[in-house]
């Protein structure tokens, strides 16, 4: 129910920031959503990655305790013809294998957000540098559809806009993971 909540707060809010960014300035807007494109594509590619991995770490798993559990289940049989060893070397290769996925998850993981943060600064940067251009450019002309103060304004609405796009997209992690969840 929270997450519902959550997630109406969070469309109202894109909504509402979207729109003020609108009224300051149409161009840096489309220009600011221009870059959501890559990002939102590198997302569904760490996505895709992610969900194969925790199919892939599942799996492992499951066979790490279906060993256990026959291993424990069947333990006369096993001490008899003396396979504690092998079944030992076959788990430890398989907590092994398990280790790996999970860390080459979370390699994958901190990559996706160097590359949401490189987003980020690049959009800033581009945003700053077109406001700048056409402030000085109206600044010449004798216009002034865009100050300093309405960019800054402009700049309070985009981070709004900016943090509200991640927090949609960390609750479709979420819910991602508990559908992956609710697989198992």
């Amino acid at each position: 129910f929270q997450g519902t909540i959550r997630t109406i707060f969070s469309f109202i809010t894109l909504f509402g920031s979207l729109l003020q960014c609108l009224s300051i300035s149409w161009r840096l807007t489309f220009l600011g959503l221009s870059t959501l494109g890559p990002m939102s594509y590198f997302m569904s590619l760490f996505c895709r990655y992610n969900w194969q991995r925790n199919l892939v770490q599942q799996e492992l798993q499951r066979e790490m305790y279906n060993i256990s559990y026959q291993g424990f289940e069947h333990i006369r049989s096993v001490r008899s013809f003396a396979k504690e060893h092998e079944i030992v070397r076959y788990y430890n290769a398989l907590r092994q294998e398990s280790l790996d996925t999970d860390t080459k998850r979370q390699f994958t993981q901190s990559i996706n957000g160097i590359i949401n943060s490189w987003f980020n600064l690049g959009t800033k940067q581009l945003l700053t540098y077109i406001a700048g251009m056409i402030i000085l450019y109206q600044s010449s002309q004798q216009t002034t559809t865009l100050t300093v103060g309405l960019y800054i304004t402009f700049e309070t609405y985009w981070n709004t806009l900016y943090h509200t796009i991640n927090g949609i997209k960390g609750m479709y992690g979420t819910y991602d993971h508990a559908l992956f969840m609710a697989k198992k």
